[in-house]
């Protein structure tokens, strides 16, 4: 019997397409895979299927391939699936999902911007008749008294006649992270130097009155621990105590952890979540938003050797992508599971370099301590199996799979270096598709007019 983690592994034939894709000129490229992207849907609805008012929205945040949007919307909500809505961060994104031609009745769209301001609360109050006609909630999380005040004065009508509902993003105090800051490090989004999270809420839910709010709540970033997850719900439960009677919803925010090394996420921590949550919070519409483990094991990045050298004792690769592309190793010092494709492998050290000219664009490795290091720590060879050769030159042109990029892969990318962002390909079946094409080497002259326009100040 297939456990869940063998279920995310790539297939021979999987691998097969890779490989072909690559010798074929794709790369570098994200590869998103149909069959996993599945097998995550259907294990959180099963999760999820006998409790209560228990729901899971997907941030853009993570991926906002408007294709993979639509699967997630298919499959999520299919013969009673929990899947209940998405999370956006703009009103670019808020335009995005809005444009979805399978969006369901009855679903939610979050929106929290943290510039959050007139002309784009104008712009949803005109599109009132959309999320009537379509019988779509729109739910907007403000982050400070003044954005809670502003929602309440443009959009009165429609929070009145409940097509908006206002989520107020709430934060731990001192005293509560005291302990949890002992054992763990998730503490920057809590306490005194918390960026999010209102700063007057008793103030606040005074002046609720007629209608209730929900709670928003982030827990924190790639977590890891099940007993952290515990501590954080017991906390989250002493706040919803005192205003219980004004809050109809909690959403418990995402951050669910994924072990990047061996692409495998973390649903013991997910688990744990909702064992806890159920347990505390009975009659609450409860949310949660797992979008990291649904999409992060369903991509990988692609790319291919474009430059090879042995020196002491060490084997170096430089292949046709790097931390523009995808910046997560350079951002969070976590180098993600690395394979190279091809038969008859042997072990080798092995650093693998980006394709840009900065100096800790390295893609695989391992971070050395250096207590002398100011910024990101230096990066030391690490082991990696290789394709046997004979001369180093015919590793040139093996596909190299970065695993577990699915999620703030693309979303993260840049231009820097002037290179174009990749394309975005998805897999079904024996079947490849382009669902985003890379950007156009002529890109950096996008926007630059032949004569600078002069401003009238």
């Amino acid at each position: 019997m297939q456990t869940q983690e063998s279920k995310l592994q790539l297939n021979d034939q999987e691998k097969e397409i890779l490989e072909k894709l690559a010798k074929a000129g794709y790369t570098p490229a994200y590869v998103y895979f149909e069959r996993i992207l599945e097998e995550r849907i259907k294990f959180l609805n099963e999760l999820l299927k006998d409790q209560k008012n228990f729901y899971y929205f997907f941030a853009l945040l993570a991926n906002n391939n408007p294709h993979l949007l639509s699967r997630i919307i298919d499959k999520g909500t299919a013969e009673g699936g929990k899947f209940k809505g998405f999370i956006c961060s703009s009103y670019e994104e808020l335009s995005l999902i809005m444009s979805l031609v399978n969006l369901k009745e009855g679903m939610y769209i979050d929106y929290h911007d943290p510039v959050m301001d007139e002309k784009v609360l104008y712009r949803i109050k005109v599109q009132r008749g959309f999320f009537e006609d379509f019988e779509i909630s729109l739910i907007i999380s403000v982050n400070s008294r003044y954005q809670f005040n502003l929602v309440r004065k443009i959009l009165k009508e429609e929070v009145k006649d409940n097509i908006v509902k206002i989520f107020l993003r709430i934060g731990l105090s001192e005293k509560d992270m005291e302990e949890i800051e002992k054992n763990y490090t998730y503490f920057n989004y809590h306490g005194k130097y918390a960026r999010f999270g209102v700063e007057d809420l008793e103030g606040i839910m005074k002046e609720v009155e007629n209608e209730k709010v929900g709670f928003h709540i982030y827990p924190g970033t790639n977590i890891r621990s099940e007993e952290y997850y515990e501590k954080f719900v017991e906390r989250v439960k002493n706040i919803y105590k005192e205003f219980k009677d004004k809050v109809f919803a909690i959403d418990f925010g995402g951050g669910f952890g994924v072990n990047y090394e061996k692409c495998r996420p973390e649903d013991k921590v997910l688990e744990k979540a909702v064992d806890v949550i159920c347990k505390e919070f009975e009659e609450v519409e409860k949310i949660i938003e797992p979008g990291r483990t649904v999409i992060a094991p369903a991509g990988v990045l692609l790319t291919s050797v474009k430059d090879v050298k042995e020196k002491n004792g060490i084997l170096f690769l430089t292949v046709d992508t790097g931390f523009s592309n995808f910046a997560r190793p350079y951002i969070y010092e976590e180098f993600h599971k690395v394979e190279l494709l091809g038969e008859d492998k042997e072990e080798k050290d092995v650093l693998i370099g980006g394709f840009s000219m900065a100096s800790q664009d390295f893609l695989y490795g391992k971070f050395g301590k250096n207590p002398n290091c100011k910024g990101i720590s230096p990066v030391e060879p690490e082991k990696l199996e290789v394709p046997k050769y004979g001369k180093v030159e015919e590793l040139i042109g093996t596909p190299v799979i970065i695993h577990c990029t699915g999620a703030y892969g693309y979303n993260m990318a840049s231009r820097f270096s002037g290179r174009p962002k990749p394309m975005e390909i998805l897999v079904s079946g024996k079947r490849a598709y382009i669902i985003r094409d890379s950007e156009k080497d002529d890109g950096l002259f996008a926007g630059v007019p032949d004569i600078p326009e002069e401003i009238d100040l």
